[in-house]
């Protein structure tokens, strides 16, 4: 009987434990530094350390916050927040505190990257377009000032070589789409730009399937594409040396969603989770997040 009572009081403590935390899932943006990962859960930034745990909120603010961003040394995050009813770059630092607002525009500024010297943050805004029909690129400093527009008449997504002297770009993208598996003339296709001649090579002309969200990591230049067996969105290499293509993940039920280099890895979401890709050993593990929180959403209200 004795034991019986010990049981039962360890089960409900366990109980509350788990009851506090949520195993959640669609970790959004997810973006990776030498030891955190930040995303987007609940519309709000929060950040974990690499190998998983307990998430923090860096931000709760009313108003979406997306597509974060760690700066090259691991201590800022660009994010694109709307809390003035309207899109805008704002940064903030890992360890909390308020956020900085960057861009003033009244178009959408959707945050793609960092420079590689941590001085200006990348974003895609349709400032310019006419009828806002596509993004261009800009950069602007990481204290705020005019922005600065990239030599490119249409831009989404884009990764600038180790050297920064060209840029992995996609110019027309279908990520935000409501289909799946597009295969026409305006599917995505990786260009290699040249800043210091303003030519560019299309690394993807010869596919007939889209490569989004390119990455560059010393030679090679990695990327989501649907083009393999399974026709899912999955993690793919191509070698800027070799010109050779290589397969390295291969999810046959859902797609991987917005991966983002670090220094070591890649991280991303599939199937509502985690997940990291290490440069090192080519292979993929899961993050195991617990997001802790007082459930205020659930509280009836009159």
């Amino acid at each position: 009987m004795k034991k019986l009572i010990i049981f039962c009081c360890i089960a409900i403590l366990y109980s509350l434990n788990t009851n506090a935390q949520i195993d959640a899932g669609l970790f959004r943006f997810p973006d990776v530094s030498k030891t955190q990962i930040v995303f987007t859960y609940g519309n709000d930034v929060w950040i974990i350390p690499k190998n998983g745990g307990s998430a923090e909120k860096l931000s709760s603010p009313p108003g979406v916050e997306s597509f974060p961003k760690f700066s090259p040394d691991g201590k800022t995050i660009a994010f694109t927040g709307n809390y003035d009813g309207n899109q805008d770059v704002y940064t903030i630092p890992v360890n909390g505190g308020v956020p900085q607002r960057l861009t003033q525009h009244g178009f959408t500024d959707r945050v793609v990257d960092w420079t590689n010297d941590g001085k200006q943050v990348l974003f895609a805004s349709g400032r310019e377009s006419g009828r806002n029909r596509f993004n261009q690129f800009y950069t602007i400093t990481a204290n705020g000032g005019p922005a600065e527009k990239l030599p490119f008449a249409y831009a989404e997504f884009g990764s600038y070589s180790p050297d920064g002297k060209q840029m992995a770009v996609v110019f027309v993208s279908q990520a935000f789409r409501n289909w799946k598996r597009y295969r026409g003339g305006w599917r995505a296709n990786i260009h290699l730009y040249n800043f210091t001649n303003n030519t560019s090579q299309n690394i993807s002309a010869n596919e007939i399937a889209g490569s989004e969200f390119p990455m560059w990591h010393g030679d090679d230049i990695y990327f989501l594409s649907d083009r393999g067996a399974e026709e899912r969105m999955n993690l793919w290499k191509y070698s800027v040396g070799t010109k050779k293509y290589t397969q390295l993940t291969n999810y046959k039920d859902y797609d991987i969603h917005f991966p983002s280099a670090g220094p070591d890895d890649i991280v991303y979401e599939q199937g509502g989770k985690l997940f990291l890709f290490s440069f090192a050993s080519q292979k993929a593990t899961t993050v195991l997040v617990n997001v802790v929180t007082d459930k205020a959403a659930l509280k009836p209200r009159s």
